[in-house]
């Protein structure tokens, strides 16, 4: 009963100050985060995954309820379940279409309200206002939350914390009268926190941490009122590590070998502290290293400097729980990222967005610390309190800048993927996205070589040989493109694209039956192209052979209807066919 007293009695830790002092730290606050974000209102869309979620996807087009019953019920493009996300997509395409300026605008919205329900969690929690004001500041201005927020794909972290404070906040008003009333609420938030993204799966066990850290005793009652937030979350992991299963994101050969996946993850907590402290060479993509050992500097030392945190934290834990909460809560929402379970991510071993809920805990221990010096007592106090604050205005300054100039990086592909390939030259998918913005802007020339270089570093790399294949052929080099086409086609026999590409040049080339024969391969993959049917009637009709072009043309409309462009051609096959027969 302990932690129900504590809390009912701080539920408003703010009335301890002026209203109009609370209000005016959180505009502070939130004056400072909009300024240090303002320039990626300006971005444009990316090629990392915003024209699968956004510009290309067709579902997000026709906000009808045949879609929604889709977006509620199907892992799209492979990917973990979050409707909510497509939801918000489709709302915006309706009003907006595909202006980047207002999907960048919900974004920033998003992290302003987040930075509120940050406030507003950490007062109730901590019952200081100080402590408040820091770790919102923090999480305001971040370095770190650049990606999340600049990056529009990245909406499911913005919409998951959001629900995640939100369940948070109500599951500690649950404990003051009402108490039925506010758990609703907080499991409800709960479950939408998990449909915008599923790394939500933690909160059972940050509820955990609350009770810790207001010294509630965890008795059957308090384990009982947590299992069906638990068995929500275990229900939602499952079905999600089916999904991975069936769609081959597990990688079975790393599952195997479990002391290397440890040994990534140890490493990987070390950097997300180190970059929080000194958010420094940050990226869009972190590669996987080549080699994983303990006999490795890069493992084998944020293992040692993991373990002496670790034993630093053992021995506070008799003298403070902020410290050990923080960290704690760090940990547990960083964890399922970690890989210790290696998920499919395209060769990436960390991501700044990882950091975007989680880092709330570091900064709870920055408040923590900025909070005893702004209290200490003495003759010195006053400088202790100038100290203090004079900290807060630098680390303020400096790491608003960085962010500012970082959201510079992600104005669009081509500079994205620059600062990547700058920092990391031997990532391949860096140098093949890098490419796509070249191509996607014309510079062909500029598109081959990061096409080049992507399969120097991956020989088999089949998206880059298809791409460096159109971007041959775009340019007129046909034999180099036939070239690409016929390896893409040998690394996969039924690439669509490579039959259908490798069929134009051939076309182009004046080579009508190697263009039919790689149309009619086509086909045998996707029997349903009205399209190759009509370049196969082109193609004989051309060669005067008006039978089989009426042949083709006929298919072509039996499979499309209202085929414009066919009909007129079939009226012209039979034309032709009319008038050899009078000739005769």
């Amino acid at each position: 009963m302990d932690g129900y007293r504590k809390i009912g009695d701080s539920l408003y830790p703010l009335m301890r100050q002026k209203r109009w002092q609370a209000a005016l730290s959180l505009l502070f606050v939130l004056a400072i985060t909009a300024v240090a974000f303002y320039n990626v209102l300006g971005a444009d869309f990316t090629n990392w995954d915003d024209n699968l979620f956004v510009t290309e996807n067709q579902l997000i087009k026709d906000l009808s309820w045949e879609n929604i019953k889709i977006i509620f019920t199907t892992f799209y493009k492979e990917d973990y379940l979050h409707p909510l996300v497509l939801i918000s997509y489709s709302l915006e395409y309706k009003f907006f279409q595909l202006d980047p300026f207002f999907y960048h605008l919900d974004n920033l919205l998003l992290h302003l309200m987040n930075t509120v329900l940050v406030y507003w969690f950490v007062s109730i929690l901590s019952r200081n206002a100080v402590i408040a004001l820091v770790v919102t500041l923090l999480f305001g201005i971040h370095p770190l939350q650049v990606e999340s927020v600049a990056w529009i794909s990245e909406r499911k972290g913005l919409l998951a914390t959001f629900f995640f404070l939100q369940a948070s906040i109500y599951y500690l008003f649950s404990m003051k009268g009402k108490g039925r009333v506010y758990f609703g609420m907080s499991l409800i938030a709960f479950v939408l926190a998990l449909l915008s993204k599923a790394v939500a799966v933690i909160f059972p066990l940050t509820l955990l941490l609350y009770d810790y850290y207001i010294h509630r005793k965890i008795d059957k009652r308090a384990l009982l009122e947590k299992v069906p937030f638990f068995l929500i979350s275990a229900l939602y992991a499952a079905d999600t590590l089916f999904m991975h299963e069936q769609t081959g994101q597990l990688d079975h050969a790393k599952l195997a070998s479990p002391f290397k996946n440890f040994l990534i993850a140890c490493r990987n907590i070390v950097l997300y502290i180190k970059h929080t402290v000194w958010p420094t060479e940050l990226s869009a993509l972190y590669p996987a290293p080549k080699e994983v050992s303990l006999f490795l500097p890069d493992f084998f030392l944020p293992l040692v400097i993991l373990c002496i945190m670790i034993a630093l934290l053992l021995w506070t834990r008799k003298y403070n729980r902020t410290i050990i909460f923080g960290f704690l809560f760090f940990l547990v929402a960083i964890l399922p990222v970690v890989k210790l379970v290696p998920f499919a991510s395209g060769g990436a071993i960390m991501s700044d967005r990882y950091m975007y809920h989680s880092s709330i805990g570091l900064f709870f221990i920055a408040g923590f610390f900025i909070d005893k010096l702004y209290s200490m007592e003495g003759a010195s106090r006053h400088y202790f309190k100038v100290a203090s604050v004079v900290t807060v205005g630098i680390v303020v300054l400096l790491f608003s800048s960085m962010t500012y100039q970082r959201n510079k990086v992600w104005q669009n592909s081509k500079v994205l993927w620059s600062d990547v390939v700058k920092k990391y030259p031997s990532v391949s998918l860096a140098h093949y996205n890098l490419g796509l913005a070249y191509y996607d802007s014309g510079l062909l020339e500029e598109a081959i070589g990061e096409y080049e270089e992507a399969i120097k570093l991956r020989q088999h790399y089949l998206k880059a040989r298809y791409n460096l294949g159109l971007a041959y052929a775009y340019s007129g080099h046909y034999d180099k493109a036939l070239a690409q086409f016929q390896q893409t086609i040998a690394l996969d026999p039924d690439h669509v694209g490579a039959h259908m590409s490798l069929g134009r040049v051939y076309q182009q080339l004046g080579l009508a039956s190697k263009a039919v024969a790689e149309y009619r391969e086509v086909l045998r993959v996707a029997p349903d192209r009205a399209d190759m049917y009509n370049n196969i009637g082109e193609l004989h009709f051309k060669e005067k052979s008006y039978d089989k072009a009426v042949d083709a043309f006929q298919e072509a409309l039996r499979i499309m209807p209202d085929y414009q462009k066919a009909r007129e051609n079939l009226s012209r096959a039979l034309l032709g066919g009319k008038k050899v027969t009078d000739n005769k």
